[in-house]
């Protein structure tokens, strides 16, 4: 019978330690800052970044226009376990056109406007 208690404490001791170890893991890393690249020949003049599925907000570009050639990299304030990780891009060219993409930001450190 000493035996029986001994191995229901260890079997309960080692069901507890992987719980609290399986609790304790946050859900994702948390990097959603990114730097982006702009190669597509043209300039930029907006940067809209949001949430998947979210409507875009404010224009956060962060200066007047990001030319052909250079990069530029944006930060999340704020940012914690809870965020999203996928968030919709849109870029808007010198000459009205734009592109958007849906991007994993926790797994992408650059985007390339093309």
């Amino acid at each position: 019978m000493n035996a029986r208690k001994t191995i229901g404490r260890l079997a309960a001791a080692a069901s507890l330690a992987l719980l609290a170890g399986w609790t304790a893991a946050p859900a994702h890393a948390i990097t959603l800052d990114f730097t982006l690249y702009n190669v597509s020949g043209r300039s930029i003049h907006n940067l809209y970044v949001t949430p998947a599925n979210e409507p875009y907000g404010r224009d956060v570009l962060g200066r007047g226009v990001l030319l052909s050639g250079e990069s530029t990299r944006i930060t999340f304030p704020g940012q914690n376990s809870s965020s999203p990780c996928l968030w919709d891009v849109k870029v808007v060219y010198s000459d009205r056109t734009y592109a958007e993409n849906r991007f994993d930001l926790c797994a992408e450190g650059k985007i390339y406007a093309r």
